[in-house]
């Protein structure tokens, strides 16, 4: 941005100082996903998160996790928490034997493929035995055994707004 200093910039899903953003309610995807498996009678419900703290996504679904789990009444929230680093497999399985939660919230499209992975290499069945939503990747779930309920993020009204914000700007400048 300091290269385009008369320029201005509509991110998705980022915010950068200087900027307008348009972003996704993080807080409403992990509270739909959280009451939605409360609701099905889950009462401890981990997270997998992906290992980059600085990234806006990340921490909001961690802040929304451990609001949404506190009102829910799990009061560990943290212990629930797995970030994936560079043994995914390993994370996931380490956090399920020792938590065991009954169900998962993955928090992120990459981790959908090795949390699937740890949850079958530990002999586990979906939905018997753990219950699973993912973030993100409604494509690459409905090829899970079974497929997994996801929350999906509404790209089409982001960019919308987008250009709606982008079209103001441009009315405004005239």
């Amino acid at each position: 941005m300091k290269r385009f200093p008369y320029t201005q910039f509509i991110c998705i899903n980022n915010q950068i100082p200087g900027s307008v953003s348009v972003c996704s309610d993080e807080k409403q995807g992990v509270g739909l996903a959280m009451k939605h498996l409360h609701e099905w009678g889950h009462r401890r419900i981990a997270l997998i998160l992906p290992n980059s703290s600085d990234n806006r996504s990340v921490r909001m679904r961690r802040e929304a996790f451990c609001e949404f789990a506190l009102q829910f009444g799990q009061r560990d929230a943290e212990s629930l928490i797995a970030y994936i680093n560079q043994k995914p497999v390993e994370s996931v399985a380490r956090l399920i034997r020792a938590q065991k939660p009954d169900a998962l919230l993955i928090g992120g499209e990459d981790m959908l493929f090795p949390t699937n992975f740890a949850v079958g290499m530990l002999g586990l069945n979906v939905p018997d035995d753990l219950s699973i939503v993912s973030y993100e990747n409604c494509y690459a779930s409905s090829y899970m055994m079974p497929p997994h309920t996801t929350i999906a993020q509404n790209f089409a009204a982001l960019a919308e707004n987008a250009v709606d914000l982008a079209l103001e700007a441009l009315a405004d400048k005239k």
